[in-house]
């Protein structure tokens, strides 16, 4: 049985307002973001007190082939070809997984394509050989003067010939918060026919409580809109927190589930508690931080996988990355980010582990020296 996945890329430029409240073109007019311009932007743009420091343990690239399985090219071949484009308005097939790429070096995210249907790809612009059933459009904040502008253009997006199946908005934290809230609210309000096709990013960190954030998770929440949230956790920072396996694997469960141990500020507990008590539809999903950065420069594969091995025996919410809700996304598959290209395939074996066949046993074992 194989998953849909969508992939997105990293922030660029598309539909950047030239004058105020000004929507972008009709679809077929807009300009493709140049990548040198693309990749300069952080997908996490968090302010102070949002984000996680600077790791010092890993550099922010690398050009090392240690990542298990292999070194080099994955055997997942080239790219299809460019599919056709599917009719505007084309919904995603059901609860999906999003994983951010960039088309720079496809060789990154290629094995990804092979997970399914309900595997987005998400990315700032269209990706030769992904429909666009399996397309999420990332915008950001900083693109549209106005929230009523973004809101606007979200809803031309979809009506399209060739648009995305989804649109997520990068990012949900305290900056944004007010302006995320009032596109949620219009979206809701003025353009309820696009409910559960679109939704944000939630804002990553070791000290990020969501309670913090109420006001736009309510918003989103009660717009039945998707909420991906963000885990990054730093595997210098796993590897440091205990003496243990079992040690380091609680810190990394209390990393994800919040509300305890390590990590007694709100988090996906209190997000799945949020969802319960508002009665809320939305497709709530994570996307694990798979860079050297995060994962580290060598041996990624192995912390990748224990974090799918954690979250399913000590996040609380195994479900969450199960193949009926779309599995866990990834940020990000980008030749910049990841040093190796075989990182996808270790990421899909995990993945055909835990989520397809639905394993609790770990893959990899200890991700520590």
């Amino acid at each position: 049985m194989f998953l849909t996945a969508l992939l997105v890329a990293g922030p660029g430029c598309d539909g950047l307002l030239s004058g105020p409240d000004r929507p972008p073109a009709p679809w077929p007019s807009w300009p493709a973001v140049p990548w040198s311009v693309n990749d300069s932007a952080p997908f996490m743009d968090a302010g102070p007190g949002d984000l996680a420091p600077v790791d010092p343990d890993h550099p922010s690239a690398s050009t090392s082939n240690a990542d298990a399985p292999g070194a080099g090219p994955d055997s997942a071949g080239a790219l299809p070809p460019l599919a056709p484009p599917d009719a505007g308005g084309t919904p995603p097939p059901g609860p999906s997984s999003f994983h951010t790429v960039t088309h720079h070096n496809p060789a990154t995210w290629n094995s990804i394509l092979g997970l399914g249907q309900n595997v987005m790809i998400a990315a700032q612009n269209p990706q030769a050989g992904v429909q666009a059933s399996r397309w999420a459009r990332n915008i950001h904040t900083s693109h549209y003067t106005t929230p009523t502008a973004m809101a606007d253009a979200m809803h031309l997006s979809f009506t399209q010939a060739g648009g995305p199946a989804a649109i997520l908005i990068d990012e949900a934290k305290t900056a944004t918060q007010g302006y995320i809230k009032q596109v949620a609210d219009r979206m809701r309000a003025v353009y309820p026919q696009w409910n559960g096709r679109w939704g944000a990013y939630l804002v990553n960190g070791p000290a990020i409580s969501y309670p913090n954030l109420t006001a736009v998770i309510d918003a989103l929440l009660d717009a039945d809109a998707i909420i991906v949230a963000e885990m990054y956790p730093y595997r210098s920072a796993y590897c440091q927190s205990g003496g243990t396996t079992a040690g380091r694997d609680q810190w990394l469960g209390d990393f994800f589930h919040g509300s305890r141990g390590a990590f007694p500020m709100g988090r996906f507990h209190w997000l799945m508690q949020r969802r319960k008590s508002r009665g809320s539809a939305s497709h709530v999903t994570v996307v694990f931080g798979v860079t050297d950065k995060f994962a580290g420069a060598t041996a990624a594969a192995k912390f990748i996988d224990r974090m799918f091995y954690v979250w399913i025996t000590r996040s609380g919410y195994p479900a969450t990355i199960s193949l009926q809700n779309g599995g866990p996304g990834a940020w990000k598959w980008d030749v910049s980010a990841v040093g190796n290209t075989s990182r996808d395939l270790a990421f899909v074996e995990s993945f055909q582990h835990y989520v397809v066949a639905g394993r609790t046993s770990s893959r990899l074992g200890p991700a520590c020296p």
